[in-house]
């Protein structure tokens, strides 16, 4: 299903548009598809004016390097909606001499608006991001209309909620509060809809490319993921370019990977709005500039949380790189331990006489002194305040060094046996993993402990959350029991 479908007509941008006109003479008919992901695609019924001969429509080397800095508008025919497509490449076409010919082009950033797209020399600058928080209502935890019914009245009352603002240091992020119903002044009607709806709106401290917004886009989208533990996508977002002396809205679409997640329930998530309302944007800093600072101790864990279905072994060992890449980031080490590592080292490179063995000894040894893969492991998870026993916890990341291992370096289990136990294991660790893994992310960006403990215990989730960890023995199996 596309977002977005419509005829229209469309010219190169840098065209001047004659007074009176809404589009220059040499504009061409064409079919522009907006598909769930993002994917902009321009099918047009002709051929864009361009110095160049009958046969630069064909594809060839170099065909799209002619296209950069160029972009196409245009207007819709239905909705009278101008579009702007920026970052183009060929898509398709035909020159023919006694035919129709015609060129397609994809484009990886569309706006969409009332009014006439930027014309900006170089690049387009936005001063802000607002995104609707469609489908979020329920972690929002809106509620702010009340309807009061009596036998001859019905009665609603709004009582709009403040918008919040936060600063994070290079700009600044605001939750906004809006109302949807009739239009202001008195009205009769034969039906009534209010509905409450928020929306997130960031401000950079100078205006922002469209690669920078892009960015933190991606940042939002991963943060809600960590907090509503959903993988449902945000809405398409809106920009606001300065046009003249105006700031005008735009609609903005580009290419992502949709999920079928359906919007989180409220008893779905791990935490919610009126939990961090006062904390909301310390943590969205702490996420920004530790999702900057760890890189892949972060993002290798949202790696398996896009909705992408992956190999058992592929989940496993993303989990454990990223576990592994964020303690090296972090450099949690034992210094004790790393200094009489390198003297046992010196004491036998000492004993050795012939000088090519020990320049051979001592490049093999280079990196004996570093902790290894089940410590690191260890050293992470022992940090995740949710009550885990440190000797399970060993346990636990011994074997999941052990198992990456088998895989790293015997492609299954080294040992033979069953392949299929072997990916039942792979998966009941994983499934531990990636819960423990969820909550130490949380808990890094400013999560208080208490929501973390309440989630894995008494949450909707709780018993799913207890049953993964005790079936990778990193709780008791008597955390089951009711209690009474």
């Amino acid at each position: 299903m596309n977002v977005l479908e419509e005829r229209g007509l469309f010219w190169w941008h840098h065209e001047p548009i004659p007074e009176r006109h809404f589009a220059p003479e040499a504009s061409v008919s064409g079919l522009l598809k907006i598909d769930e992901d993002g994917l902009v695609k321009l099918e047009l019924d002709g051929r864009l004016s361009r110095d160049k001969s009958p046969m630069s429509v064909l594809p060839s080397q170099g065909s799209n390097a002619e296209l950069a800095g160029k972009s196409i508008e245009g207007i819709l025919k239905a909705s009278s909606k101008h579009v702007l497509l920026i970052d183009l490449m060929k898509q398709g076409g035909r020159f023919s001499s006694h035919g129709m010919s015609y060129e397609g082009y994809a484009a990886a950033h569309c706006l969409v608006s009332d009014h006439s797209p930027p014309r900006a020399r170089k690049q387009i600058l936005s001063s802000e991001l607002e995104i609707q928080l469609k489908g979020f209502e329920e972690w929002l935890r809106l509620g702010s209309i009340t309807a009061i019914r009596t036998k001859s009245k019905i009665s609603a009352k709004y009582a709009r909620v403040k918008d919040i603002r936060y600063g994070l240091g290079n700009g600044n992020i605001e939750v906004k509060y809006h109302i949807l119903g009739p239009q202001l002044g008195e009205s009769r009607e034969d039906t009534l809809e209010l509905k409450e709806t928020v929306s997130l709106v960031y401000r950079p401290e100078k205006p922002a490319t469209l690669g920078d917004m892009r960015t933190e886009f991606g940042l939002f989208q991963e943060l809600f993921i960590l907090l509503t533990d959903s993988e449902y996508v945000l809405d398409w977002p809106s920009l606001r370019i300065r046009l003249g002396p105006k700031n005008r809205e735009y609609k903005w679409y580009f290419w992502r990977l949709k999920t079928s997640e359906e919007p989180p329930k409220a008893h779905e998530c791990v935490t919610n709005f009126v939990q961090l309302r006062d904390s909301f944007g310390d943590i969205v800093s702490a996420w920004r500039n530790k999702r900057e600072e760890f890189g892949p101790g972060y993002y290798l864990y949202l790696g398996v949380r896009r909705g992408v279905k992956l190999y058992a072994e592929h989940r496993f060992v993303n989990l454990i790189w990223g576990i592994e890449a964020l303690h090296r980031k972090k450099k949690i080490d034992e210094p004790e331990a790393e200094l009489k590592v390198k003297e046992k080292v010196r004491r036998i490179l000492d004993k050795i006489d012939v000088a090519k063995d020990k320049k051979w000894l001592e490049s093999r040894l280079k990196t004996a002194h570093e902790p290894t893969l089940e410590q690191r492991i260890f050293d992470v998870l022992s940090s995740v305040p949710i009550n885990l026993e440190d000797e399970k916890i060993r346990m636990f990341a011994r074997r999941c060094a052990e198992l990456r291992n088998d895989i790293s370096h015997f492609g299954s289990q080294r040992h033979g046996g069953s392949y299929k136990d072997f990916l039942e294991e792979l998966m009941k660790m994983s499934e531990a993993l990636s819960i423990v893994y969820h909550m130490l992310i949380l808990h890094e960006i400013g999560v208080e402990e208490e929501i973390l403990k309440w989630w894995i215990y008494q949450g909707f989730k709780s018993y799913q959350n207890k049953r993964s960890l005790v079936d990778a023995d990193l709780l008791d199996a008597s955390v089951l029991k009711p209690k009474v």
